[in-house]
C-alpha cells in the first residue's frame, strides 16, 4: 500500500461528462484544481491522465482496473457517480487503500418516473395506435384503453426505485413485493402476473426475470 497522501489543494479528475454541477460544488468547497473530459478513457491514455491525480470522479464506462490503480500514484479516493461500482476493481482499489464511492440514488427518480411513463403508455395502447398513425391510420378507439386509477402495480424488488415508484403512483394500489430471493421472487411474480393486465419485469430477479404479459385479463 503506497503512504498515504493528503494534499492541501487536491488534484480532481472528472471524466465521462460529469455534470458541471459537481464541479461547481467542488469549487464552492474550495477546491480549484479540477480538470474535466467528456468521454472515458482507457489504457495507456487513462493511466497518463491518472498520473498525479489525487480524487477521480467517473461515471459506468471507465473502468478502473489492477493496471490503473497501479498508474495512479497518488489516488487517495474514487467517485462513482452512478448507483453501481462494477466498472471498479475493488479488490485492487482495497489493496492500494483507496476507498470507492457511489451515488446509489442518482437516478432513483428518473426510473420510477420512466417506469410509472411507460405503464401508462402500455394501459392506454400508445405504441400501436403510434405505429398505425406512422402508416396513416387514425384509430379513435378506446378499446382496450385504461386508466391506472384503481389498477393494482405489483413492484417486484421493492428497494430504493420500487419505493419511490410507490410514491409516485397515484391512482395505484402498490403490492410491496421484495424480491430478496428469487424463488419467492418467481412465486410473487406469478402472483402478480395472474392479476396483471400487462407487465413488464427490470433486473429486480437478475437473469430469472422474464418479460410477461396477460392482456386477456
Amino acid at each position: 500500500m503506497p503512504p498515504l497522501h493528503r494534499p492541501d489543494d487536491p488534484s480532481i479528475l472528472l471524466l465521462e461528462g460529469v455534470h458541471e454541477a459537481g464541479e461547481r460544488v467542488l469549487a464552492q468547497a474550495g477546491y480549484t484544481n479540477i480538470e474535466r473530459h467528456d468521454r472515458a478513457l482507457g489504457g495507456d491514455a487513462l493511466h497518463d491522465c491518472l498520473r498525479g491525480v489525487d480524487i477521480l470522479g467517473i461515471r459506468s464506462r471507465t473502468q478502473l482496473d489492477a493496471q490503473a490503480f497501479a498508474a495512479a500514484d497518488r489516488l487517495i479516493a474514487v467517485g462513482c457517480f452512478c448507483i453501481g461500482t462494477n466498472q471498479v476493481d475493488l479488490g485492487a482499489a482495497a489493496r492500494c487503500g483507496v476507498p470507492v464511492f457511489k451515488a446509489p440514488f442518482s437516478n432513483t427518480r428518473s426510473v420510477a418516473e420512466l417506469v410509472l411513463a411507460e405503464a401508462v403508455l402500455l394501459l392506454r395502447g400508445v405504441v400501436p395506435k403510434h405505429l398505425g398513425l406512422l402508416q396513416g391510420a387514425w384509430r379513435k378507439s378506446a378499446n382496450n384503453a385504461f386508466e391506472i386509477r384503481g389498477k393494482t402495480l405489483g413492484v417486484v424488488g421493492y428497494g430504493n426505485i420500487g419505493a419511490q415508484l410507490g410514491v409516485l403512483a397515484i391512482g395505484y394500489v402498490v403490492i410491496d413485493l421484495d424480491a430478496e430471493h428469487s424463488a419467492a421472487a418467481l412465486a410473487q411474480l406469478r402472483r402478480v402476473k395472474a392479476r396483471s393486465r400487462r407487465g413488464c419485469c427490470s433486473d429486480a430477479l437478475g437473469h430469472s426475470a422474464r418479460r410477461f404479459a396477460t392482456p386477456n385479463r
